[in-house]
């Protein structure tokens, strides 16, 4: 096992790849121990990461905890912010293809809001999954009050006038009300 990898007081450079003590990192945020992922011998080369990126894996058996950090990043990609989810909440995310599991206890989110949006809507071809008009929204299958989560499957492409009608009802109840079987749209 190499230094740094379990130990706080060493930490590996995101540049040059190499071990040191962590005060030869500079400070980033309020806390003492709050670095950045380059040393200051790499400061003028923080555009650079030579470090590989993160390898997901998607199996959820290897989700042990019973809650889970949950990490997301942000429309500019700079910063990110994160929060403890059940492992239910994990396992769904993963398995319904918003997330990737980094560790036992850790899981990134793959999209940030906008780009899962703009991804369902490229995905469907701008066509409602209800009426076979222009969509240019989304919505949820299950609705976000009922359980359902911001994910590739969950959603749908929508007109404006289909989300509005459809508002946090059943998918099925809402097509039965309408009298209309669902869009079938060949990906």
């Amino acid at each position: 096992m190499q230094a740094g990898s379990m130990c706080t007081i060493y930490k590996t450079c995101k540049i040059c790849g190499e071990t040191k003590h962590f005060k030869h990192f500079k400070k980033c945020g309020k806390r003492y121990r709050d670095r950045t992922s380059y040393c200051i011998n790499c400061q003028d080369r923080s555009h650079e990461i030579i470090i590989p990126n993160t390898i997901y894996t998607f199996d959820t058996l290897e989700l042990s905890e019973e809650f889970i950090k949950v990490r997301h990043k942000k429309r500019n990609g700079k910063y990110r912010y994160e929060y403890w989810g059940s492992l239910q909440h994990a396992r769904q995310l993963v398995n319904e293809g918003a997330a990737g599991i980094v560790h036992e206890k850790l899981i990134h989110r793959l999209y940030t809001s906008g780009e899962l949006r703009q991804m369902i809507r490229e995905r469907d071809q701008f066509t409602c999954g209800y009426c076979g008009g222009h969509g240019d929204t989304i919505d949820h299958i299950v609705p976000k009050s009922k359980g359902g989560l911001l994910t590739p499957v969950n959603c749908v492409c929508s007109c404006r006038q289909c989300n509005k009608q459809k508002d946090d009802t059943d998918v099925f109840d809402f097509l039965l009300r309408k009298n209309k079987a669902p869009i079938v749209i060949n990906s």
